[in-house]
C-alpha cells in the first residue's frame, strides 16, 4: 500500500507520521524512517536504508559487517555478492564486483536499473519475513530519480508493506503520475486550520504557559 500525505509547511505532516510511528512500534511492527533534505547529496532512499541497516552517516567496517549480515539473513547465500554490491551503492558501502557486474555496469543507466531490481528483490524478501512500514518525509526536496525509484517500488513490491510518504504539494506538480498503477494508493490532504480551529489550538498552547 502507498499512502501519501500532502500539505503545506506547518500543517502537521511530520507530527502525524511520528505519532503513527510510535504507535506502530509499540505494536512491534517494523518501521524504518528516512527523509529528503534540501540541498543535500544524500538521497531519501539512502536515509531510509541507513535506518534499516542501522548505519552511521559515515559507514565504517562495523557498519559493513552489519550490512553484510543483514543482507545475508534476508537473501541467503545465492546472489548475495551481487546484491551487496548493488544495494551497498545506495548507502556508500563498496563491495567487489562480480564478473557479471563488471561486464554490465559500465553503463550508468543499466547500473541504476540493476540496483533498483536488487532493492525491489530485497524488500520483497524482507517483507516476507514480517510486515514492514517505510516512512519517507519531505519528499518535495527529493530528486527526480529518487521520486521515480520510490514510485516504482510502491508499484512493484509485493507483500505486506506500506510506503508512507509526506510532501508539500509541489512534489505532485513534478510527479503528476505519482501513485498511478499502485495496487492501493491513499492520498491524505492536510489543509490549513480554519480560524476557529486555529484559535482553539493557540488557546491550548498558551494554557501551558
Amino acid at each position: 500500500q502507498l499512502v501519501t500525505i500532502v500539505g503545506n509547511q506547518g500543517t502537521g505532516k511530520t507530527r502525524l507520521m511520528n505519532e503513527l510511528i510510535t504507535e506502530l512500534r509499540e505494536k512491534q511492527t517494523r518501521v524504518f524512517h528516512g527523509a529528503a533534505i534540501r540541498d543535500q547529496a544524500v538521497s531519501a532512499v539512502a536515509s531510509l536504508l541507513r535506518d534499516r541497516f542501522e548505519l552511521t552517516p559515515q559507514p565504517d567496517e562495523t557498519d559493513k559487517l552489519r550490512f553484510t549480515h543483514e543482507v545475508r539473513e534476508v537473501i541467503g547465500e545465492k546472489d548475495v555478492a551481487e546484491l551487496l554490491f548493488l544495494i551497498g551503492g545506495y548507502v556508500g558501502l563498496e563491495f567487489p564486483a562480480t564478473p557479471f557486474l563488471r561486464a554490465v555496469t559500465e553503463n550508468p543507466a543499466q547500473l541504476a536499473d540493476l540496483s533498483k531490481t536488487a532493492l525491489k528483490k530485497f524488500l520483497e524478501l524482507d517483507v516476507a519475513n514480517s510486515p514492514l512500514v517505510l516512512v519517507l518525509d519531505d519528499l518535495q526536496w527529493a530528486g527526480e530519480d529518487t521520486l521515480q525509484l520510490l514510485h516504482d517500488l510502491a508499484v512493484g513490491v509485493g507483500g505486506p508493506a506500506v510506503l508512507l510518504c509526506a510532501a508539500r504539494p509541489e512534489m505532485l506538480v513534478r510527479m503528476g503520475g505519482w501513485g498511478e498503477g499502485a495496487v492501493d494508493h491513499t492520498r491524505i490532504d492536510l489543509r490549513n486550520l480554519e480560524g476557529d480551529d486555529a484559535e482553539d489550538m493557540f488557546k491550548n498552547l498558551l494554557a501551558k504557559v
